[in-house]
């Protein structure tokens, strides 16, 4: 069997002077701050992967119907709200009439027709 020598690894110059590693602390913990929002945000994407592709396909198809009338109704009734109208106190005020429902759309069979 053959004997091996240990040496030490010495870190010091050869002048006899310890070197200081100095460290940015204020960046030290900026950086720790951004990876455990990163690592934390990569969590999220990864656990909800699934649940935005669902809630998009069916929300689309509601959020895309359009009614004028409604969004004309609402903006009258913001301005006067931010104009502070004295129509909004008064109680025989009506802000949303009754609006016209949209046509239903034509189902399958009487569009081939």
């Amino acid at each position: 069997m053959s004997v091996t020598k240990k040496t030490k690894l010495e870190l010091s110059d050869s002048s006899g002077e310890e070197t200081d590693i100095k460290v940015n602390s204020s960046y030290a913990e900026s950086y720790n701050r951004f990876r455990e929002k990163k690592e934390l945000l990569q969590t999220l994407k990864d656990r909800y992967k699934g649940v935005d592709q669902d809630e998009s396909s069916s929300s689309s198809s509601s959020e895309e119907e359009d009614y004028p009338e409604f969004d004309n109704a609402f903006f009258k009734t913001l301005s006067l709200l931010k104009e502070k109208n004295s129509k909004i106190y008064d109680g025989q005020t009506d802000f949303f009439p009754r609006m016209k429902s949209k046509p239903k759309p034509k189902s399958k069979t009487e569009k081939k027709s």
